[in-house]
């Protein structure tokens, strides 16, 4: 597969967010021909104008990643957890995320691992997970609790679905690559928009089946560069059997 050049992936951020050239050069407050020479591969990029494109942009931390690796320069890393700058990311995630209640919700760093959850979330994995009872979800990877026997593997009512569509967002989310929201409604395929996640419990007769369809909003973006990227992921009920056993589950009235 052809690598995709640092040009043609700028000319797609430009053309998506419906700048000319002349927008987005008298935007960065660069020449049109230089940024026209970079678009077009007559003259290299340096790591400084890719930061400053990115900004005007307004592009995500995985964007700028797909960006900066196109134009031959290693991507940005964080540790959220050791970074005193981040206090303020974070503490923006945790109120977003008590804001999702009832509806349980998950703060994921840029590794895709989970730096918090709302005590709905914590109900609903100890409720369809087989294992002891977990207090907290922090540092559990999502790929770990969607295929880990211990926690969700069993009571995915559509494990294979899931698992094509984790899939294809991870591929999505490569080095180099697009992020997913930037290129819906394309050609290419692309993740499915509110897969639902059907989680099941107890034998027929006894069963209880709920359903829910995801939301994932960006906290950080390029502006964070030094602080890395968080997202929130809320978990909706998709049907009014579902809505009632969330009720019920933030209430302890499921047992």
């Amino acid at each position: 597969m052809q690598k995709t050049s640092v040009g043609d992936l700028l000319k797609r951020f430009r053309a998506q967010a419906g700048l000319s050239q002349l927008d987005l050069a008298c935007a960065a407050e660069i020449s049109q021909r230089h940024l026209s020479f970079v678009e077009t591969g007559r003259t290299n990029i340096s790591r400084e104008l890719v930061m400053q494109l990115g900004d005007t942009l307004s592009l995500s931390q995985l964007e700028l990643n797909a960006l900066l690796l196109a134009a031959g320069f290693a991507p940005i890393s964080h540790n959220i957890e050791n970074n005193p700058e981040a206090a303020g990311l974070m503490l923006a995630a945790e109120k977003m995320l008590q804001w999702q209640a009832p509806n349980p919700a998950l703060i994921l760093g840029e590794d895709w691992k989970v730096r918090g959850a709302n005590q709905p979330a914590v109900k609903l994995i100890n409720y369809f997970s087989p294992g002891p009872d977990l207090i907290s979800l922090n540092g559990l990877d999502m790929l770990e609790l969607i295929t880990d026997a211990r926690y969700l593997q069993s009571a995915i009512g559509n494990f294979e679905e899931i698992m094509e569509f984790v899939q294809t967002r991870l591929e999505f989310e490569a080095p180099g690559k697009l992020a997913p929201h930037r290129i819906l409604g394309g050609t290419e395929a692309v993740p499915i928009a509110l897969l639902p996640l059907v989680l099941v419990r107890g034998n027929e007769g006894e069963q209880i089946c709920v359903r829910f369809e995801t939301t994932l909003v960006t906290v950080g973006t390029v502006q964070d560069a030094h602080v890395g990227e968080v997202r929130i992921e809320t978990f909706f009920p998709a049907d009014a059997v579902t809505e009632g056993f969330v009720r019920s589950l933030t209430s302890e009235a499921v047992a």
